[in-house]
């Protein structure tokens, strides 16, 4: 009883004290603002209760529960019934809520946010109880002995930690949304609010990036399909604000130089936050469960999500056009060979590869109001983001060579054209070599391997945080468009006494006998290629079904051989160079950090 009335008791307050903070803005009297603040404070500390109390309900097996019954069983291990707090809608928004309170404490302990600014911060809080209370997380069921137990899918480390460092990167790009709309708040906006979202627009970044990266790393060593990007409309949820929030990040550095580009900036902030609460609206309505296998089903309370993250993000633009003209202005220099072209031009390349899969995402919900439901095929992303995903190559391959204003060595001209053209031609004849024809597909490769050189030869003139981040980027898409476009043969595999070696890819294969484990939940199916171990794993039910079939992969530096069990059907191929795809990610995500840490020590 005590979580069921602090969670509550939480959202009331949250709730409440939104309401209370509102006046503020007019008469911020100190004594008011202290009993707000205490209100506020108590709401964190019943968020922190009551979540509390929903993690010992699921490690204490309370069927009585809804939730615990669906997503949590008694032979679940302790990391997988910990992972069953976010497995599930409810959950999942409680962990939303608790994040976000948190950081809100730390806000209004340190005095880190101005009124105007924390109170949008707590309007998104307030936003987040009202969904709350319509997904219920304490919801009663009948008691019963044991429960569902969690999807076999989920039942693997990368989605223990995947969920909640999505929710991180949620939680901290309401920071900048929070900041913009409190600049427009206040009677005269200032640029001091680019300082201070700049820090958490990186960390933003960096937490949903990292969690994208997990996902598709879970994707790609689980599911048995051979890649670890689908296109899904989840997943675009997740994608297309880390888009716009890397043409935020772009466009805050240029904003700090440059008043022009404060208006772009305040938008953008906007527009990000406003991708996400639209991203939460189509995953959990149940609009796209006809479409995805990881949408939520729908329910009653899909109108009051509509409403609640449409008035916001709607709240949110007229704001942003009621103040527009208020905004400092200045002109951006607009000499295409300076740093600043290509920080707005790299702006605009990522705010056009998001528009690309926004329209992709929202065709399913589009069509569906229209009467004529229908999706995008996979086709349309693969073809639409290779134009602007080339031109994001070509901008890299600039980006070190200019500084501010234009100026630049010319002693160094010919060296730089040199090494980049040399390694463009090393690309191009990579991608022959791995029979590559399409002319972008050669153009990005070739783009991205000069970005690599030219960063290389002037890692002086950039900061070691964009270096690496710009360095990171070209890998990793040389390694999307390797691993997904090469030419890869599928090949079917049949074993029998005849032939218990095959011959694939010029290599032995060969099939070396099964094991259960002890418990009797996993069987192994061991084979060898060219003496190298390949190791299928089969998760069994309690009963000793099949729940779930993981492939085995032989990594190597050429590529990955890629053996699974397909619907009976034994299939194995090659994934050329795939492994630069993961190395692009940590390079990302360490030269994120490394720009984290520059900033706070501003």
């Amino acid at each position: 009883m005590i979580g069921v009335f602090s969670f509550f008791l939480a959202c009331l307050l949250s709730i409440t004290a939104f309401a209370f903070y509102l006046p503020t803005l007019e008469n911020p009297t100190k004594k008011y603002s202290a009993i707000v603040n205490k209100i506020y404070y108590l709401a964190v500390v019943c968020t922190v209760v009551s979540a509390a109390f929903f993690l010992q309900a699921i490690l204490a097996d309370k069927f009585q529960y809804v939730y615990v019954l669906n997503h949590s069983s008694r032979s679940l291990g302790f990391w997988y019934k910990v992972s069953a707090f976010w497995a599930g809608q409810e959950g999942s928004f409680l962990l939303w809520f608790l994040l976000h309170g948190l950081l809100g404490a730390y806000f209004l302990k340190k005095d880190k946010m101005n009124r105007p600014t924390f109170l949008i911060y707590v309007l998104v809080q307030a936003l987040l109880a009202v969904l709350l209370l319509a997904k219920n997380p304490f919801m009663l069921a009948p008691l019963q002995a044991d429960g569902a137990g969690l999807n076999p899918l989920l039942q693997d480390f990368w989605m223990v930690i995947h969920p909640p460092v999505i929710f991180i990167g949620y939680v901290a790009f309401a920071v900048p949304f929070a900041y913009t709309l409190g600049n427009l708040l206040c009677s005269k906006p200032k640029n001091d609010w680019v300082r201070q979202a700049l820090p958490w627009a990186l960390f933003a970044w960096l937490s949903l990036g990292a969690g994208i990266f997990m996902g598709g790393y879970w994707a790609y060593k689980t599911l048995g399909w051979g890649g670890y990007w689908g296109w899904d409309p989840v997943e675009n949820a997740s994608l297309v604000p880390w888009l716009s929030g890397g043409a935020l990040v772009h466009l805050l550095y240029l904003a700090r130089t440059y008043s022009g580009a404060q208006r772009f900036a305040h938008f953008t902030a906007i527009i990000t936050f406003s991708f996400i609460l639209y991203g939460t609206f189509l995953t959990r309505s149940g609009v796209l469960s006809d479409f995805s296998v990881h949408a939520f089903s729908g329910d009653k309370s899909y109108s009051l999500l509509a409403g609640g993250i449409f008035i916001v993000i709607g709240l949110a633009l007229a704001l942003f056009l009621f103040r527009y003209r208020s905004l400092p202005t200045s002109e951006i220099p607009n000499k295409a060979a300076s740093r600043e072209f290509i920080l707005a031009a790299g702006a605009l390349l990522f705010y056009a590869l998001a528009l690309l899969v926004f329209i992709g995402m929202s065709t399913p919900f589009v069509s569906t109001l229209l009467g004529s439901p229908q999706n995008v095929s996979l086709t349309f992303y693969n073809h639409s983001i290779l134009l602007p995903t080339a031109f994001v190559m070509l901008s890299l391959v600039f980006a070190p060579i200019y500084v501010w204003n234009g100026a630049q060595s010319i002693g160094r001209c010919r060296i730089r054209f040199v090494a980049a053209g040399t390694a463009f031609l090393l690309g191009v004849g990579l991608c022959l070599i791995y029979g590559l024809w399409q002319p972008l597909y050669i153009a990005i490769v070739g783009f991205s391997f000069a970005a690599v050189v030219t960063h290389l030869v002037e890692y002086r003139r950039i900061s070691l945080a964009a270096t690496v981040s710009h360095i990171g980027i070209a890998v990793m898409v040389s390694g999307i468009i390797f691993s997904s476009a090469a030419a890869s043969v599928q090949e079917g595999v049949v074993f029998s006494e005849e032939k218990p070696v095959l011959n694939v890819y010029n290599r032995e294969l060969s099939y070396e006998g099964a094991a259960m484990d002890e418990d009797h939940q996993q069987v192994q199916y061991h084979f060898a290629l060219s003496g190298k171990p390949l190791v299928l794993l089969t998760k069994l039910t309690a009963d000793g079904q099949v729940a779930l079939k993981e492939p085995g992969i032989l990594h190597e530096v050429s590529g990955d051989f890629y053996l699974a069990d397909q619907n009976k059907n034994l299939t194995i191929s090659f994934k050329p160079l795939i492994f630069l795809v993961g190395l692009g990610c940590i390079l990302i995500t360490i030269g994120s950090c490394l720009a984290l840490i520059q900033e706070a020590r501003k």
